[in-house]
């Protein structure tokens, strides 16, 4: 069976993690952060976002992230 998961238990971690998303209103975030983070999908489902600004506390998907190694920092783009 090809798949992107070594385990089957990995797979069904993530569906119900994306599952808990649908079906919700989603709002899409644009975080800008200094440092280089290499960020592992397998390992961490999603992140954990809070802005008091916009009265945000929650678990969001990462849909995509980029690193700028020459500024040193790291954009994400979050669906949560």
């Amino acid at each position: 069976n090809a798949g992107y998961f070594d385990l089957e238990v990995d797979a069904e971690t993530v569906l119900e993690a994306r599952a808990a998303l649908l079906g919700v209103h989603r709002r899409r975030f644009a975080v800008e952060v200094e440092g280089l983070i290499w960020f592992d999908p397998l390992a961490y489902i999603g992140v954990r976002l809070i802005d008091g600004a916009q009265s945000v506390d929650l678990v969001c998907l990462v849909a995509r992230w980029e690193l700028d190694c020459d500024a040193e920092r790291t954009r994400f783009e979050l669906f949560g």
